[in-house]
């Protein structure tokens, strides 16, 4: 195969992904850095915000990562307070994970920042595309995971 067929063939879509990926991670993680939080970390935060109280397992599954990469995440939100672990209501020998008051008041001081970067992200987009490219995004992201 010769580079002029190497250079009209598309890019992969999953290597696209990533790509957007690590530049939007590295502007995130330098907006959440004086909160000392990772942009893995802000993911949960956002996820139990969003969805409410779950289990690790839950989590886990939610965002497409092993349960030890789980507890990597979980473990310095739970020493700072921003995340509760009790015993889940309906089976208790189950246990949920949900935000504090802490964990709320730090999303919410949070977001203002990493809204900043979403329209850092987004600016070279027309607001139409921005919103296919989320609806886009958001379909890739609920795909089951293999």
């Amino acid at each position: 195969m010769s580079s002029d067929t190497n250079a009209r063939r598309p890019q992969p879509t999953a290597l696209l992904i990533k790509w957007a990926d690590m530049a939007a991670r590295s502007r995130l993680e330098a907006a959440v850095r004086p909160w000392r939080l990772s942009s893995g970390q802000m993911l949960v935060l956002y996820t139990l915000d969003r969805f409410g109280a779950g289990s690790s397992a839950d989590l886990a599954r939610a965002l497409h990562l092993t349960p030890q990469a789980m507890t990597t995440l979980l473990h310095p939100l739970e020493q700072r307070g921003v995340i509760i672990r009790e015993a889940d209501r309906n089976n208790r020998r189950r246990l949920s994970l949900s935000l504090s008051d802490a964990g709320h008041a730090l999303l919410a001081e949070v977001r203002a920042t990493t809204d900043q970067v979403d329209v850092a992200i987004t600016a070279m987009l027309s607001p139409e595309e921005r919103e296919q490219l989320r609806a886009l995004l958001g379909k890739i992201a609920a795909a089951p995971r293999v």
